[in-house]
């Protein structure tokens, strides 16, 4: 720029001031003078960033996203306008900040201006920087919303025991294979009254019946104690093109690929437990498959409620077929009681006596001696014991010797230990007894005049060579045969050793062993 220096006044000569008639005018600047040049505009960028999947019924928070900004050239800082925009449409969702003020961070619970949750899909969280009601820098980030969940469950692998619901002829009153049934099944993976997540029920609560629909419903299941088993998850719901991973506390995903339609499979990293017993979820600590995108964040969880039923291994009745498996009715109360229990026959055998004889509430016969429930297909062969009746006491809380054994083999075999029946023989007297159901000890079960037993059915897991027995128990100090008396339960009691203390006579013996069935 050139700036010229002019004169303001004349002098007495006529000329100008300063001026001389021989001198040239003088220049006072030029392009390279002394002037600074006008500072560039400012320049402004912003940025936002956060997690960048959704599921808006799930979501355990909302998405928080950090916005940032900067201007150089000392400009004047501006206000955030952050809004969600759909991918697909351009159209405003959610208004997320106004641009009356900068904000550091904004938050998104998946819902749009109207507090419903968003369908599926992928949306853009846009931050422009306004001065002046004008933007002057823009950034996006996408995010997909989602909607995850599970249609089915199933226990599974090649350990599964079946399991029988004695009443009703519901689908799921026996599991034949033992391993494809559902463990729950859901029709959709959101409430169809509500719209609100279905959550996956509790396990089905009733021993004796089966439900008519196994829709809607979790069942309970069995596996041997030491089991690691598979669980096959069906997945629903939509992602779009998210990327989601599932997760699930104490198991291992081993198969399949974490989308709506797909199936799952789980393995769980270690046994179920170390000992017998009822394998349950906790309500305060529950089980819960996670969902997450793939930087670690949390998308929504679904608490899995399980009930396993922990033993020694399949039935092992000598007849196959719905009735000679495991009943619910019967194992439930029983595992709940012998709970912990060292896992091989000879230790459950001796929990189910102490079962039987102190939880049951059963008297012995000491008016007959006879059996109520008990039934023998031939002279003291092929016993069967009627379940059913027995569970619902139709012939009442008395019972006998054949009563007693056939309670404890029908529980015993249930839960896997192979136990026989074994019969006494024949019209001995007694020693000093506790029978089921009295606190005392006598000889003479049914009076001054009944002083013995024409036979006594016990049960056995070798031959007789062990003997249990929930009949009964021996006195089990130096001298049975009179009192005072010291209580010996029969938790296989040599067999040789059990006779001598349960009759003073010489000529008793084992005979008729063989192992019982149920209807």
């Amino acid at each position: 720029m050139l700036f010229l220096l002019l004169a303001c006044a004349d002098d007495p000569n006529g000329n100008p001031s300063g001026s001389d008639d021989s001198s040239p005018p003088v220049e006072t600047g030029d392009d390279t003078g002394d002037s600074e040049a006008p500072p560039p505009p400012p320049v402004y960028t912003v940025g936002v960033d956060g997690p960048a999947v959704i599921d808006p019924k799930l979501a355990p928070a909302p998405l928080s996203f950090v916005l940032t900004h900067s201007v150089t050239n000392d400009g004047e800082e501006g206000f955030a306008y952050v809004e969600v925009l759909d991918d697909s449409s351009g159209a405003i969702v959610r208004t997320l900040a106004d641009g009356t003020a900068w904000v550091d961070t904004v938050e998104w619970d998946g819902t749009d201006a109207k507090g419903a949750p968003v369908v599926s899909g992928r949306y853009e969280v846009h931050l422009e920087e306004l001065v002046d009601g004008e933007p002057v820098a823009e950034a996006s980030l996408p995010v997909d919303a989602v909607r995850v969940g599970v249609l089915a469950g199933t226990l599974g692998g090649k350990e599964r025991i079946p399991l029988t619901w004695h009443f009703d002829g519901g689908p799921m009153m026996y599991w034949s294979d033992g391993v494809d049934a559902p463990t729950f099944l859901l029709a959709d993976i959101d409430d169809p009254k509500t719209g609100e997540p279905a959550e996956i029920p509790t396990p089905w609560s009733d021993t004796y019946t089966p439900p008519d629909d196994p829709m809607g419903q979790n069942m309970p299941c069995a596996f041997p104690w030491d089991a690691a088993p598979t669980l096959s998850l069906t997945l629903g719901g939509e992602i779009g093109k998210a990327a989601v991973d599932l997760t699930l506390e104490g198991w291992t995903l081993t198969e399949g690929t974490v989308a709506p339609g797909e199936t799952v499979v789980f393995q769980k990293d270690a046994p179920l437990g170390k000992a017998l017993g009822v394998w349950e979820t906790d309500p305060k600590k529950p089980l819960q498959l996670v969902w997450s995108d793939l930087a670690g964040n949390v998308i929504g969880t679904r608490d899995l409620p399980l009930r396993i039923y922990l033993v020694l291994g399949p039935a092992t009745f000598p007849e196959s077929g719905d009735e000679n498996q495991a009943w619910v009715a019967a194992i439930d109360p029983a595992l709940r009681y012998i709970a912990g229990v060292e896992p091989t026959p000879q230790a459950v055998t001796s929990a189910l006596v102490d079962y039987i004889f102190d939880d049951l509430g059963l008297y012995y016969d000491i008016e007959y001696g006879a059996s109520a429930y008990n039934e023998y297909g031939g002279y003291y062969t092929d016993p069967v014991f009627p379940m059913t009746a027995f569970l619902d006491r139709r012939r009442g809380d008395v019972v006998n010797c054949s009563d007693c054994a056939g309670i404890l083999n029908a529980y015993a075999n249930m839960l896997g230990a192979d136990l026989f029946y074994a019969h006494i023989f024949s019209s001995f007297n007694l020693n000093y007894i506790e029978a089921i159901g009295y606190p005392d000890f006598t000889h003479c079960p049914f009076g001054p005049g009944g002083c013995g037993f024409s036979y006594h059915a016990v049960t056995t897991l070798d031959d007789a060579a062990t003997i249990w027995d929930a009949t009964l128990a021996l006195d089990g100090d130096k001298d049975p045969s009179s009192s005072p008396s010291t209580e010996l339960r029969v938790h296989g009691v040599e067999g040789d050793e059990y006779l001598t203390r349960l009759s003073p006579d010489d000529d008793v013996y084992y005979d008729k062993i063989g192992q019982g069935t149920l209807k």
